[in-house]
């Protein structure tokens, strides 16, 4: 499975990310990279929050996320959304693929969450609050998926 950030605005959260990754054997991620976190002293903190671990995970960035999201029409397409959403312990999820997560304040595009074919997917949550932090709505994907394709791997109780 492959993972596109889709525009990350915090450095933290992408270092938080690539820790995350790098902790579950995660070994690249693809950014759409709006925001320059990937110059500079956006990229001096992302290193400092991932711990050391972004030499652990290559971090490939992405300049047409359309035409690279398109690129995976033999394979899954799934986006974490909220509207018209099934929930994440709804989806069995192939092996091969890309998970599409939005930034922190607008979510994933329409001209990326309307790509024909393209599952979207939501984390349940208890309330009114449907939007989670973006490194912690990847951990739980990243967890959900795992549980699926990993033998021995705990799944989640939802």
């Amino acid at each position: 499975m492959d993972f596109l950030l889709y525009a990350p605005e915090n450095p933290g959260n992408l270092g938080s990310i690539i820790r995350t990754s790098a902790s579950f054997g995660i070994d690249r991620l693809f950014v759409f990279d709006e925001h320059s976190l990937l110059e500079g002293k956006n990229l001096e903190r992302v290193k400092a929050v991932s711990c050391g671990h972004h030499d652990d995970v290559v971090v490939e960035s992405v300049s047409e996320p359309v035409s690279f999201v398109k690129s995976y029409d033999d394979k899954f397409v799934a986006m974490i959304s909220r509207l018209r959403s099934k929930q994440l312990h709804e989806v069995s999820f192939p092996k091969d693929g890309i998970v599409t997560f939005g930034n922190e304040s607008k979510g994933v595009p329409r001209k990326i969450n309307r790509i024909y074919g393209t599952k979207r997917v939501m984390i349940p949550t208890k309330g009114h609050n449907y939007c989670l932090g973006l490194p912690v709505a990847y951990s739980l994907f990243l967890y959900e998926y795992l549980a699926q394709h990993t033998e021995g791997f705990p799944s989640v109780k939802w």
